[in-house]
């Protein structure tokens, strides 16, 4: 089939298995989705009082109790909470497809909003920010590596990468988080102004005289989260690309391409790299699908206020409309990684294409 047909059987399977996914979704948490709609309506009915008792309207507390119960029940049809599941799932599907999830029951976001969305918007950028960096960083060291070892198999290089690679995947990064904070932001024998920042994204008692002042701090900041993940995880990168490119360089087009003396770098990066190509984008898809669900504990410890920071205290706070968007919004990450996996799939092996 051609790429065409190709990409727009790969979009119908995403939009497929996304509705697919947003329906299981909702039959499995519906008592909460409930829950939640009608925490929303009593939310907006006391403000409803409220702004009368501000304006001056006088009501007897039957009147008052009267007029609660009016307006919810006003609020539920208009919400479609008086119908079956299945007559207002495609109310739900909007809801989501929108990212319309509701109000946060504690959260709030720095503006005040407690919209889940705005909540979300607020913190995703820092952790897109966090992750995307050390994602790129242990991507581009891991390939190298991984290269640099199936390139000179048995050799010292060889056997050093994979006992690094063995030792730092080992490592946990909550773990390797506290060391380097100790060493480099605690550590008595360092100068105080030579410490890294051991918390936050930014100095909150400081005062910038410029945006690039701020964006220095910001990168002294993001030092050692980013190190801490691409300590536990460039390791596992190496190795799964050594072991992918073993056997592609022992391939008979590799011994052609070096017969004719093609330059070593070609071999590797135009022939051996870009045929193990496929796996290696699935790694890439899948890793930056996770970016929100491995970066909780992470952020955490460092108090990176970002969507890991932000699902800790809703799990904390049981605060569930915020803990349904997370769940959402990670599955349709790792639809979409795969969506696009499979677009560069068929960019990187015709063979996809006409499969």
């Amino acid at each position: 089939m051609g790429i065409y047909k190709y990409l727009a059987i790969r979009t119908l399977n995403m939009v497929l298995i996304i509705i697919v996914i947003m329906t299981l979704t909702f039959i499995m948490f519906y008592a909460l989705y409930v829950d939640i709609k009608m925490q929303e309506i009593k939310q907006i009915v006391r403000m409803e009082v409220t702004d009368l008792i501000r304006r001056g309207v006088k009501m007897s507390p039957e009147q008052t109790d009267q007029y609660i119960k009016e307006r919810i029940e006003y609020y539920i049809n208009a919400y479609g909470l008086n119908k079956p599941w299945y007559e207002r799932i495609w109310r739900v599907l909007y809801d989501l497809l929108t990212f319309n999830f509701g109000k946060a029951y504690y959260l709030t976001a720095e503006s005040g909003s407690r919209d889940v969305s705005v909540i979300i918007l607020e913190r995703i950028p820092r952790t897109v920010l966090l992750l995307g960096t050390s994602t790129l960083i242990t991507t581009i060291l891991g390939l190298w590596l991984g290269l640099m070892a199936a390139n000179r198999p048995q050799s010292i290089m060889d056997k050093s990468i994979i006992i690094i690679g063995l030792t730092s995947n080992a490592f946990a990064a909550w773990w390797v988080g506290l060391v380097l904070q100790y060493l480099f932001a605690y550590n008595p024998l360092i100068p105080y102004e030579w410490r890294l920042p051991a918390f936050g994204i930014v100095d909150a008692t400081r005062t910038y005289t410029s945006d690039f002042e701020k964006y220095i701090d910001i990168l002294r900041h993001m030092i050692l989260p980013v190190s801490a993940l691409v300590i536990v995880s460039f390791g596992g990168w190496a190795l799964v690309v050594r072991n992918l490119l073993i056997g592609t360089l022992a391939e008979d087009f590799i011994m052609v391409a070096r017969a004719k003396g093609l330059p070593e770098n070609k071999i590797l990066f135009g022939h051996a790299l870009k045929s193990s190509a496929p796996p290696i984008i699935t790694i890439i898809a899948f890793s930056i699908a996770g970016i929100f669900g491995g970066v909780i504990i992470t952020e955490t410890i460092f108090q990176w206020n970002g969507m890991g920071m932000l699902i800790w205290e809703a799990l904390m706070q049981f605060d569930i409309p915020i803990i349904l968007a997370f769940f959402y919004i990670s599955t349709l990450l790792i639809i979409l990684a795969n969506f696009i996996a499979d677009i560069l799939y068929g960019l990187f092996d015709p063979r996809v294409k006409t499969g």
